[in-house]
């Protein structure tokens, strides 16, 4: 199986975004409602998102364990949290396939942006957390 990349962007890219932050304290119904996601090119990074060189064409997930099946495609998945609680507070995110190559966290705050990585492809000890499945922090 040739490479499967997933990009995880935590933040708000785009101002016709439709979808609304998921607060993990109020809002109803779960992540994946309120998460899109589109297929992009291997050589799209997150600077050219953001600076609009790259457009992405966002859909809904359908359901928590949306499936594309086995593919070199690489995805995005789009979605936004927000914290409401006076305390920092962790949030873990699996990929639902146990066989992910790579995938890629992108959280933009401010004029920030911090990546992680994790998935088959990543040696344990460069994984943002380390487990034998693909979960980012």
């Amino acid at each position: 199986m040739r490479s499967l990349f997933l990009a995880i962007v935590l933040t708000c890219l785009y101002s016709h975004a439709q979808t609304s932050a998921y607060n993990p304290l109020k809002s109803k119904g779960k992540l994946y409602e309120y998460a899109m996601f589109s297929k992009v090119s291997a050589d799209a990074t997150i600077e050219d998102v953001i600076e609009g060189k790259t457009v992405l064409n966002f859909k809904s997930l359908t359901s928590e364990n949306h499936s594309v099946g086995f593919t070199s495609e690489d995805y995005w998945v789009f979605f936004e949290l927000e914290n409401t609680s006076n305390e920092t507070q962790a949030y873990y995110l699996e990929t639902a396939r146990p066989i992910t190559d790579v995938a890629y966290l992108f959280q933009i705050g401010g004029d920030a942006i911090s990546v992680y990585k994790n998935g088959d492809d990543i040696p344990f000890d460069e994984r943002q957390v380390k487990h034998r499945e693909t979960i980012l922090r």
